[in-house]
């Protein structure tokens, strides 16, 4: 028991560090001669299911599968198709498959973001059969790039930008040979892991409040790139329009 009154789980459980890395084969074996199996699953449940729900942030086709192992192997143990030996013993098979994943990128060279959009590309079979490896890593490597330099603020939100990506992405696939087929439904899924990466940016803590100052921002740049008279004018109405904005919300900056 805490000084608080609350228990801490994982240490109430043995697990001295809370991270994945403590659900290993070793774990397992105490785990059988155990006395403390039902707290020990738990905290062990809570551990897998919150790295499940990160990783799912970053990367939808991964985060997809391994919420799904995590599903089956929890609904086998409450169904008593399995023990608690059972089902722990999947959750560190679920374990290592995690640690894996975060070891692609690094065998791979490719960053996260370039994985998960690799990972999109490759969850369909036909795809994977038809093309090289290397061709996905590169169509993996351009999305991320036009995701990068070319997308705006709050585009998922507003129609017309998505429909020029959609065009894009399918102009892209295309030319790389991408199955004709299967090119709507690795469009759709590029876009949902765009938006997965889209949030989990914006939930970052250091970027937590700052959404009313993008238009501002947005603005300025304008502002500065414009050559025209016209340009200038229209720029600098928009700065303006940002401007007042900001200035009726509160401001981030404590004591600002």
């Amino acid at each position: 028991m805490a000084g608080t009154g609350v228990i801490d789980i994982f240490a109430e459980a043995g697990l001295d560090k809370p991270d994945i890395s403590v659900i290993d084969d070793d774990f397992r074996r105490k785990f059988e001669a155990s006395d403390q199996k039902h707290l020990q699953l738990e905290a062990v449940r809570r551990l897998i299911s919150s790295e499940v729900k990160i990783i799912g942030k970053r990367n939808v086709v991964a985060g997809r599968k391994f919420s799904e192992m995590l599903s089956e192997a929890l609904n086998r143990y409450q169904n008593r198709t399995i023990d608690a030996a059972g089902v722990i013993a999947e959750i560190v098979e679920i374990a290592k498959a995690i640690q894996a994943q975060r070891q692609r990128g690094e065998e791979t060279g490719l960053t996260d973001n370039e994985l998960a959009f690799y990972d999109a590309l490759s969850s369909n079979e036909s795809a994977r059969f038809a093309m090289r490896d290397e061709t996905l890593q590169a169509i993996a490597h351009e999305l991320t790039g036009i995701f990068r330099r070319d997308v705006k603020t709050d585009w998922q939100v507003k129609e017309t930008v998505r429909a020029k990506l959609r065009a894009r992405i399918k102009r892209l696939l295309l030319r790389h040979g991408y199955p004709p087929d299967q090119e709507p439904a690795a469009t759709a899924l590029v876009i949902q892991q765009a938006e997965a990466m889209a949030e989990s940016e914006d939930n970052l803590p250091s970027n937590r409040g700052f959404g009313n100052f993008r238009p501002l921002i947005r603005a300025l740049d304008a502002l500065l790139m414009a050559k025209t008279p016209i340009a200038k004018r229209a720029a600098s109405f928009l700065a303006a329009r940002a401007f007042r904005t900001v200035a009726m919300h509160r401001s981030p900056f404590p004591g600002v």
